[in-house]
């Protein structure tokens, strides 16, 4: 029986999946790309964990950036920061600790992460100044200019047992 082949890369964030008219959606990583060898299933688990941990926030648009491996990317820097730091930090100390992955861009992850929005689709009007609710964590996969939804959990609900504890 053939069994499924983890796709190249995955990167855990808001995700706003309803408008990917050009391969990617509006989004908001808690860390870089990265890459594992660990099941997709395993990598829900944790998703499904995190989001039961993290209640919904607010976050605010404060500056325009060019941000991406090229810097040729718009994107907002989002505060206040505290809520995707710690977001950053569930799933940076997951990968290096337990998922034994790694970064396709490590510098952008511990001091390196800049919490952000790439502006497209709904959200393409966010700017400076806009105020966006981030109610869930997703598991997105493929590449920073092809994205895919796998799967997405409500912050702050109960999803079954937490793997956090």
């Amino acid at each position: 029986m053939p069994t499924e082949r983890p796709p190249q890369s995955y990167s855990f964030g808001y995700a706003d999946h309803t408008s990917n008219a050009d391969g990617v959606f509006p989004h908001v990583n808690f860390g870089p790309w990265f890459r594992t060898q660990l099941p997709l299933v395993s990598m829900l688990i944790y998703a499904r964990g995190v989001a039961e941990t993290i209640r919904p926030f607010d976050v605010v648009g404060v500056s325009e950036e060019q941000l991406g491996l090229q810097g040729l990317t718009r994107s907002i820097r989002l505060d206040p920061a505290v809520e995707l730091q710690r977001l950053h930090d569930f799933v940076d100390r997951w990968l290096v600790n337990r998922a034994h992955g790694r970064y396709f861009n490590p510098d952008h992850a511990g001091e390196g992460y800049i919490p952000h929005l790439t502006p497209r689709g709904k959200l393409a009007e966010f700017a400076v100044g806009s105020q966006l609710h981030i109610d869930s964590v997703s598991l997105i996969t493929g590449d920073p200019k092809n994205m895919k939804l796998v799967r997405s959990y409500a912050l702050g609900q109960s999803h079954g047992r937490s793997v956090l504890q």
